[in-house]
């Protein structure tokens, strides 16, 4: 490097057997000088045996443009080895002491506890030795009170920033230094200073020849609980911003707590991804932004961006479907900082929230411009999306764009099709998904109702597009049930053009339409098409268990050929029709039929009405057979396709 022959070109030719040893080191102040600790091996320059004797003189050579000059007396602050920004850590040496030297240990490897032991017990400290002017002042002329003020300005200048100022300090004073920091530092409480014994006299209580030793092992568990105790300051920085506004947490080891793994096929959302960049800019202020939707997987992503562009934020992931898996997540997090409360606000960290209730996005967020709603993905992404987590060759372009248009381009949804496709690969193909997936709304059911296991998402939580729905439908019911009966009319008519008074008949004033349309808008219920074809088999489950019920007990107490009982028969012949199950409709809507029109007759209406729901559920099957019955039945009334 350049600065070691540099340093070789002002040797003598007998010097040149010396080793030289160059560590470059951060500078204290922030200044553009740059540091380098030297060491030679093997004697002293001569140069610098000049400097010994004349400490006010000054040894200078240039290299290229820059100017390079020799102390070896470490005046001021000086830092030992490079760090995170952590802690601080100032040793200081007696008056007319060596601040380098006086740290040194006496065996044969002369070992600087300071730089060759700490640095890898406390690698997040800043550790600084601090040398006085006492050799450069005339005897007699400076007191004590002015090297304690010289040590406090030297402080201020390493501390120069107001996010330096708010660190903790820890002092190690040797000899006569104490004297100087307890003139700089007299108005602070004993409890601030913690003795440590050392069996040793004054000149070699700080000399520590190796990590092993008693007396080092005593200090550097002094230290290390010292950085523990940092974890306090931590948590008063939550409560109390205004005394530690800017304090950081990088001396406890950022780490991340989000428990699933990265995406590594993440695609798309460079808009969201965008914004929430955008909104977590604002760093002189608190920051909480909501992204309304199926978010989980953008935060993920944000998450582990933030982490690769900063290591030393801090990411906690907070689980809160309920309040005690919120309280479990907040309960870990006390834990590992002591923390105070539930959600801090502070200038000094983000909150990113997730839901898909916009009621609670405008809750928990500080205004609309702090919510981003997380929409469906474009065409050209959901296609992307589902063709990078399929095997290659059994997927055509088409097929994808396809496939992703009849899944709403629902994230979720392409990927629990992903991983049916994939699972069963040999036999599967994007084109015979989608095959089976047009057959009926029942085949639709199963396949989104089919669990796929996915380790970057919460074991607990279900990862199927049916399920997921159906948690949203439960709460909607528990909360506003109007708005669950206005979901089951809208889910008889097509979900686009929906005319507004068709909705208005069963309320009285349109803020009780607004009310009850909100949750449903919210959970984005009517916006997606499958989600309302679920929510109906879900309540069609409901009514089969239901009819069952109540056809077991008409044929307990009633005689075999009561109409009644075919009542029964009938309804739940309607209920697994819209079920999809037309081998079974179709069954039991024969023997209503056979039954109505040897008792009843053919021309009787509920004879009729029968042979409609007959005609409906096998036009449904693609039958194109219609059930038999007198011509002048036929004459008389039609049969409808629909029940």
């Amino acid at each position: 490097m350049a600065g070691s022959q540099t340093i070789r070109d002002i040797l003598t030719d007998d010097e040149l057997q010396y080793e030289v040893d160059i560590t470059c080191t951060p500078t204290c102040d922030g200044s553009q000088t740059l540091t380098a600790l030297v060491k030679f091996k093997g004697g002293n320059p001569k140069f610098l045996s000049l400097l010994e004797h004349d400490p006010l003189g000054d040894w200078q050579v240039v290299m290229g443009d820059d100017d390079i000059n020799f102390d070896c007396y470490f005046f001021g602050f000086t830092q030992l080895y490079p760090t995170t920004l952590g802690i601080h850590i100032i040793a200081i040496t007696g008056l007319d002491g060596h601040a380098y030297g006086s740290w040194r240990g006496k065996g044969s490897l002369g070992r600087m506890w300071l730089r060759d032991f700490l640095s890898k017990d406390l690698p997040n400290c800043r550790t600084m030795i601090y040398g006085d002017n006492s050799k450069l002042s005339s005897h007699g002329i400076n007191t004590i009170m002015d090297y304690g003020r010289e040590f406090l300005e030297a402080i201020k200048r390493v501390r120069h920033t107001q996010e330096l100022r708010e660190r903790p300090l820890f002092s190690i004073a040797h000899n006569f230094g104490r004297i100087i920091l307890a003139s700089a530092l007299l108005g602070l409480p004993d409890s601030m200073e913690a003795p440590i014994p050392v069996n040793a006299d004054h000149s070699q209580i700080v000399k520590f020849d190796s990590p092993h030793t008693e007396p080092y092992e005593t200090a550097v568990r002094y230290l290390k609980q010292f950085e523990q105790d940092t974890r306090k300051v931590v948590s008063d920085q939550f409560c109390a911003p205004i005394l530690y506004p800017d304090l950081l947490v990088s001396i406890l080891n950022p780490r991340p707590t989000v428990p699933f793994d990265r995406d590594t096929k993440f695609v798309g959302r460079r808009d969201v991804l965008a914004a929430l960049a955008l909104r977590f800019c604002q760093s002189n202020s608190h920051n909480r932004v909501v992204l309304v939707g199926l978010g989980g997987q953008i935060a993920i992503e944000y998450s582990y961006r933030l982490r690769a562009k900063d290591p030393q934020v801090w990411v906690f992931w907070v689980y809160a479907s309920t309040a005690e898996r919120f309280e479990q997540a907040y309960r870990f997090i006390a834990t590992e900082l002591d923390l105070p409360g539930y959600i801090p606000q502070t200038t000094n960290g983000s909150v990113l929230l997730t839901t898909r209730d916009q009621r609670a996005a405008t809750w928990l967020s500080s205004g609309y411009m702090s919510v981003i709603p997380v929409n469906l993905m474009d065409s050209n992404n959901a296609e992307q999306l589902l063709c990078t987590n399929i095997p290659e060759g059994i997927s055509t372009s088409s097929d994808c764009a396809e496939l992703a248009k009849e899944l709403d381009y629902l994230p979720l949804a392409i990927n629990q099709a992903a991983a049916y496709v994939s699972a069963k690969a040999i036999r599967m193909s994007v084109s015979k998904y989608l095959m089976l997936y047009r057959q009926d709304e029942q085949s639709q059911t199963r396949l989104l109702d089919e669990e796929s296991g996915d380790l970057r998402r919460d074991p607990g939580v279900p990862n199927f597009v049916i399920r997921t729905w159906q948690i949203s439908f439960d709460q909607i019911k528990r909360n506003k049930p109007q708005a669950a009966e206005l979901l089951s009319l809208v889910a008889m008519l097509d979900r686009q053009g929906i005319p507004e008074f068709l909705l208005c008949v069963q309320y009285p004033s349109a803020l009780d339409l607004e009310d009850a349309l909100a949750p449903l808008d919210e959970f984005s219920l009517i916006t997606i098409k499958g989600a309302w074809y679920s929510w109906l088999q879900g309540h069609y489950e409901i009514a089969k268990a239901e009819t069952q019920e109540s056809l077991a007990a008409r044929e307990h107490l009633l005689q075999d050929d009561d109409g009644r009982i075919f009542d029964s028969i009938g309804m739940l012949a309607l209920v697994l029709q819209y079920q999809g199950k037309y081998n079974k409709a179709e069954t039991l809507n024969r023997r209503v039929l056979v039954r109505y029109e040897a008792v009843l007759g053919p021309e009787h209406p509920d004879t009729l009405t029968s042979m409609n729901n007959l005609a409906g559920v096998l036009d449904s099957q693609g039958k194109g057979a219609r059930p038999k019955a007198p011509r002048h039945a036929y004459e008389h009334e039609q049969p409808s396709p629909s029940a």
